[in-house]
């Protein structure tokens, strides 16, 4: 989505850079090498950054960045460096969660986190490093707040801009810790599945062969902008996951709690009717 273009000196966003434990001083004493690559708008060799929450702390991680120019003017993308975990070291109920291949949201950590399958490792991401890339997509691609909010809660985002459906969502295994396919909601899982499935190293002709169909057929089957329940399931059994990995969105940590900010918002409006009821009810009996 980025495009790769030459800046001037002038034109680096010192304070910005600043804001991500990166001054002036720290930028221009780069090597001329490294200065050239970021002034040509590639990816720099990971650089320290860190982020000072509100209560102070300071969280510290490693990144390439990418100077990219928006319609508010230069901003920067970050390309953070994993930090790995054991499947293990999560409560069962998360493992579960991680094994049906979304990101999973730490408040706690202020971290995602979400199993690569290649390795059976939990990677994780600071959440400020993918935030940030989800506002300068946002200014890029012209996303609403509200929207920008849904994605960062783990549902996939569709836009369409002159018609052309652009399809946002999260996912670590990418630089920037979102994936951003051309085409709907379906084609974006579509492509997240069947990298999931070429990780763990199974081949589309196996499941095909299990499922007594041609290969020919099952890829076209994936292709099917309505792809059938039964294949999914197939799938699943495969994946050793369930059904909720191709509809679900990013889970939260918090308490151990598996909850996704529609949901809560949902409840929270059907428990506003209730009240809403009752207090009716009380004041026609009085």
């Amino acid at each position: 989505m980025t495009k790769v273009e030459r800046f001037q000196d002038n034109e680096i966003p010192y304070e910005l850079l600043a804001s991500f434990g990166l001054s002036q001083e720290m930028v221009d004493d780069l090597p001329q090498k490294v200065l050239e690559q970021l002034l040509s708008g590639q990816r720099t060799p990971l650089l320290p950054i860190c982020n000072v929450d509100e209560n102070g702390n300071c969280n510290n991680s490693l990144a390439r960045l990418s100077l990219v120019r928006t319609e508010d003017g230069i901003d920067v993308i970050f390309m953070s460096c994993w930090k790995s975990k054991l499947l293990e070291e999560f409560e069962l109920q998360q493992q579960q969660a991680l094994k049906n291949g979304r990101a999973l949201y730490s408040a706690e950590k202020n971290a995602y986190y979400q199993l690569d399958y290649a390795t059976q490792q939990i990677v994780s991401m600071p959440a400020y490093v993918i935030q940030h890339n989800m506002r300068v997509l946002g200014r890029q691609l012209d996303i609403e707040v509200s929207d920008l909010e849904q994605l960062k809660g783990g549902d996939v985002l569709c836009l369409i801009p002159e018609d052309k459906p652009i399809s946002l969502g999260i996912d670590l295994m990418q630089d920037i810790g979102i994936r951003v396919v051309n085409g709907d909601k379906e084609q974006w899982q579509r492509e997240f599945t069947g990298e999931l499935l070429a990780s763990k190293g199974i081949l589309q002709k196996d499941i095909a062969r299990q499922l007594n169909i041609t290969p020919g057929g099952f890829s076209q089957q994936l292709r099917a902008k309505d792809i059938k329940t039964g294949l999914l399931e197939s799938i699943c059994k495969v994946l050793n996951v369930k059904m909720d990995f191709f509809y679900g969105g990013t889970e939260y940590l918090e308490g151990y709690e598996l909850i996704k900010q529609s949901d809560l918002k949902e409840f929270r409006s059907k428990l506003d009717q209730i009240h809403t009821c009752c207090n009716e009810i009380t004041g026609k009996l009085s």
